[in-house]
């Protein structure tokens, strides 16, 4: 009897007790979900800085009286043959914001192996192509190209900055910047190699250009992306021809992660 009777008293304290612990669980993983759901809301409000891929041509650039170096002129359109390519000139790329959210205080500078450049381009059998760094300025000359190409690496390399940039899908217009000079040139005369036969022995691979970018969204939360720039090209003419179109290149683009 008093078994019996011990067992009907604490049968309903068990149940409660059962009860009383799936209520905790339950209030547990709602808790957790609703933070979740708080996080991809969050995070899919997130302003998102993005590249994409595009080709240009290269010209050779229409000399003035002066002029004694061959130069290069660069183009996202095809420009007729009679037209001149000459006066200032730069090639963009448009960085865009594909997030939801205002990406603010944008900047951005760019990074590159100048000495993997280097070692691309000359290897120890070609003669006809030096370069040197002295104090940040990179000295390029080909005399069998007519190139003699001064260049100020931290000028070309120090990048810029945008108060914010909207949402693509609120604001379409692009956002552009510069890409240095140098590392273009140089790709060319790396290909020039390939074309005229200077050497064949060389087997090194340009190496990409790095785009460090950096922003923060509307609650000063810091975010950065690195962006890998590789040149690819399309087709090569004999720079050795008096020929004004010189080739066509690609730039792909990867996230660095």
């Amino acid at each position: 009897m008093n078994l019996s009777f011990t067992f009907l008293l604490t049968t309903p304290d068990w149940i409660n007790s059962i009860a009383a612990i799936a209520a905790l669980l339950t209030a547990v993983i709602t808790f957790i979900t609703v933070l979740e759901i708080k996080k991809q809301r969050e995070h899919s409000y997130h302003p998102d800085i993005n590249i994409s891929n595009f080709e240009f041509y290269v010209y050779r650039y229409d000399k003035e009286e002066e002029d004694v170096s061959m130069n290069l002129y660069y183009s996202k359109k095809r420009i007729p043959a009679g037209e001149l390519k000459n006066g200032y000139n730069e090639l963009t790329i448009d960085i865009n914001n594909i997030g939801l959210a205002v990406a603010k205080q944008v900047y951005w500078y760019w990074e590159s192996d100048l000495y993997e450049i280097g070692r691309a381009i000359k290897n120890d059998e070609d003669s006809n192509i030096n370069w040197v760094i002295i104090e940040r300025d990179l000295f390029y000359k080909a005399p069998h190209l007519n190139v003699d190409w001064i260049y100020s690496i931290d000028e070309d390399n120090s990048g810029s900055f945008f108060s914010f940039i909207l949402p693509y899908s609120i604001e379409n217009r692009n956002h552009e910047i510069q890409i240095p000079q140098y590392y273009l040139d140089l790709y060319w005369l790396y290909k020039t190699n390939e074309v005229t036969g200077e050497f064949k022995n060389n087997k090194k691979e340009y190496p990409p250009l790095q785009l460090h970018v950096g922003y923060t969204d509307i609650h000063g939360k810091e975010m950065q992306k690195t962006f890998l720039l590789y040149m690819r090209w399309s087709f090569m003419s004999n720079p050795l021809r008096d020929e004004s179109e010189l080739a066509k290149f690609n730039i792909e683009i990867f996230e660095s992660q």
